[in-house]
């Protein structure tokens, strides 16, 4: 663990730089470091334990329930307990009030969040551990249900989820984090990478006790909200692309259907191709007949379409033919994995 201490105090000096999303419906918090962007990464650490974001999100419907999503770098990546993943050390730090205070030994809290990955897989459970100073050996392990689950992103990337409760862990509206993976290559050394320390203030801090009080406080939080497959939505977003005069995203559309994407809008002509990227080619693999639709809000683009398809690791645009007022046009579509959390 020393390895680990020695690191923090440099990286405090850096700042967050994020992008903050307040959707009405949805995302109380939604913050995100920049892609493959980390302090140190050893060659020696295998790929399929490598870092590339990590992610923090907080819903309305449970402003207590702050998810934390280490984002890893390879696609299609399964974490299960094999011997293989008996040697890896995923860790993520949280504290506060401020990025100084680990290094001037002032903190008010010190978490050590530690998903069990090489444990029972059916328990999940995350362990975590107060601290006092960065240097501490001794620690306390906090009696606060936390658990973690994997998931995947739009791109087909593996994601560890931990379901993290602010007023349990009293975790206050500004707080530091730190990410860690590290993967034992030999009896005593560890093949590491690690991010730089950021900066976090949640806007909507004072709603985390009332929401936590009403789930039942420390009992509430034996099951996390998205324990249940009925709280994952797939979601599906259109941004515009080669043949529009700017990139615009249309519209995010969500269904409880996580293994069928499905995608509805209003276009200019008759018909459309749905376009997969095959050997590096686009390719059409279905076109669409559009349908006259009085609640197309615009007059311009009066066909409705209903594009749907099995997900798949694969790139998807549509194309639209235009008209003789608009070039043809193509729509990038994205997909993510979200988790819908829900007050019981």
């Amino acid at each position: 663990m020393k390895r680990i201490f020695f690191f923090i105090g440099i990286l405090t000096l850096n700042l967050f730089s994020a992008t903050k999303v307040l959707a009405e419906e949805e995302l109380l918090l939604n913050v995100a470091t920049s892609e493959g962007k980390f302090e140190v990464v050893d060659k020696s650490l295998p790929k399929s334990f490598r870092m590339n974001q990590i992610k923090f999100r907080i819903f309305n419907t449970n402003p207590d329930n702050l998810v934390a999503q280490i984002v890893l770098l390879e696609k299609n990546n399964k974490i299960d307990t094999s011997e293989l993943f008996d040697k890896w050390n995923l860790n993520l730090w949280i504290w506060g009030p401020n990025l100084e205070c680990i290094d001037t030994n002032n903190c008010d809290y010190i978490l050590r969040i530690i998903p069990n990955i090489n444990m029972d897989s059916d328990s999940k459970q995350n362990t975590i551990r107060l601290l006092k100073r960065q240097t501490d050996k001794e620690f306390t392990v906090l009696d606060c249900p936390s658990k973690w689950r994997e998931g995947t992103t739009s791109t087909g990337n593996a994601m560890i989820s931990l379901s993290l409760s602010l007023s349990c862990l009293n975790i206050q509206s500004s707080f530091a984090f730190y990410a860690y993976s590290g993967y034992g290559i030999g009896a005593e050394e560890e093949a590491k990478q690690y991010t730089l320390s950021y900066l976090i203030t949640n806007d909507y801090f004072n709603l985390a006790k009332q929401a936590y009080e009403n789930n039942g406080g420390r009992k509430g939080l034996d099951t996390p909200d998205w324990t249940s497959e009925s709280n994952r939505q797939l979601c599906v977003t259109a941004t515009t692309g080669a043949g529009y005069a700017k990139k615009v995203s249309i519209d995010e559309q969500c269904s409880d259907d996580t293994k069928t994407w499905q995608y509805t809008y209003c276009g200019v002509h008759p018909k459309s191709d749905l376009e997969v990227m095959t050997s590096k080619k686009w390719k059409k693999v279905k076109t669409y007949i559009g349908i006259m639709n009085k609640n197309c809000l615009d007059s311009s683009s009066p066909y409705e379409y209903n594009f749907s398809r099995q997900l798949e690791l694969e790139k998807v645009r549509i194309k639209n033919y235009g008209s003789s007022k608009f070039k043809i046009g193509y729509l990038n579509v994205g997909f993510d994995i979200k988790y819908v959390p829900t007050l019981r």
